[in-house]
């Protein structure tokens, strides 16, 4: 239907494949079908456009959790045991919820 979600443009998908260890073309199948496993069958359907930018959304934020919480993780284990005549090393992030929810993002808000 005219409705359906299909991706626009495969070409700028591709970083965000290799980037995610994903198999060439395989994000814009992933963003745009939902498959239903159901008594050992499983029906793969194209998903609205509206669901499709809902799926896109959510797989951005969880990228992002995943690698902040991952960035803290690291961060932690390199200051573990650096201490200094009585003083350890800190190194604080702030990650500001809610900068995704603008209309319009930009590289600047993810470096505040």
């Amino acid at each position: 239907s005219d409705d359906d979600s299909r991706l626009v443009d495969a070409a700028a998908a591709a970083p965000v494949e290799e980037l995610l260890g994903l198999a060439p073309g395989s994000i814009g199948k992933c963003l745009t079908h939902m498959t239903m496993v159901a008594h050992g069958q499983s029906i793969t359907t194209t998903l609205s456009a509206e669901k499709a930018n809902y799926a896109k959304d959510a797989t951005a934020k969880a990228v992002y959790n995943r690698v902040f919480s991952w960035l803290v993780r690291r961060l932690n284990q390199s200051l573990e045991g650096v201490a200094s005549e009585g003083r350890t090393t800190v190194m604080g992030l702030l990650d500001i919820y809610g900068f995704e929810i603008m209309k319009t993002n930009s590289f600047e808000q993810l470096c505040i």
